[in-house]
């Protein structure tokens, strides 16, 4: 039986492959998994292993349940790798930890509004369609590292069992990040509300450091070295519990900047 289903798991995995970089990259690991399976195993349970790992890479993950991010039919999300990247503590010993401690000991320097002030939103910019968008989107921040979107986010708290977030303590809402071809390094994530005293909390979600597709609202967020991958948009979620003015600094390697967005409660 695994011999008769190869040749059909290898076109699915080359169909696969040609329908966005990221795909290819998930086409790749089915094809290392199916070798290695057929390895170690034999007969029905390999082929069986290989169909769920192929019919699992070709699945586009949309927003998350509530999510009032970009449409569905706008942007495609790669499903979430099975291999994590481990979270690198300070002074952690693991793939990174240097050059992401290094980032966490830059001083935040976050903007400041008074109570009721107009929160001054990142100017948004149009950017091409690639990374999973068909067509050009918005994105809000300088750069290199940008949030998709014009820079209002609504979420409801305390979040119900549609959410995926009940029971966290935190509210959240989908966003997705994107990252400029001309960088390659690390960056992290920080934040706070700016006209009053929430903090800002995010999810570690596809590619990030920690990766892990829980409740769990991390303080920070922290994304590995890209070098010269192809992907360059990811999601995840900024994790909240009022409304308010927010702002995010961004370190990478060469530069700190500051995003600014606008958080809205939905009506419970």
């Amino acid at each position: 039986m695994t011999d008769q289903l190869e040749p059909l798991l290898r076109d699915a995995l080359d169909d696969l492959a040609g329908q966005s970089p990221v795909a290819g990259d998930l086409a790749g690991v089915a094809r290392g998994r199916l070798r290695r399976r057929r390895r170690r195993l034999a007969g029905g349970t390999a082929a069986v292993a290989v169909v769920v790992l192929v019919a699992g890479a070709a699945v586009w993950l949309g927003p998350r349940p509530g999510s009032s991010g970009p449409p569905a039919r706008d942007v495609r999300v790669e499903p979430e790798p099975t291999a994590s990247v481990p979270y690198c503590p300070a002074g952690g010993d693991c793939p990174d930890a240097r050059a992401v401690d290094a980032l966490r000991r830059r001083p935040l320097h976050l903007p400041a509004v008074a109570p009721g002030g107009a929160c001054p939103v990142s100017p948004a910019r149009t950017l091409p369609e690639g990374g999973g968008f068909t067509g050009d989107y918005l994105a809000v921040g300088e750069g290199p590292f940008r949030m998709t979107g014009n820079g209002l986010v609504s979420f409801e708290y305390p979040p119900g069992p549609d959410t995926g977030y009940q029971g966290s303590g935190w509210g959240g809402e989908k966003v997705i990040w994107s990252i400029d071809a001309e960088y390659p390094g690390p960056v992290l994530l920080r934040g706070a509300q700016i006209d009053g005293p929430a903090g800002l909390r995010f999810d570690h979600y596809l590619g990030a450091l920690g990766q892990d597709s829980g409740t769990t609202a991390h303080p920070e967020l922290a994304y590995p070295a890209w070098g010269a991958r192809a992907v360059r948009t990811f999601p995840s979620a900024v994790r909240l519990q009022r409304s308010g003015c927010y702002a995010i600094q961004v370190d990478g390697t060469s530069f700190s900047s500051i995003i600014v967005f606008r958080a809205s409660q939905l009506p419970s």
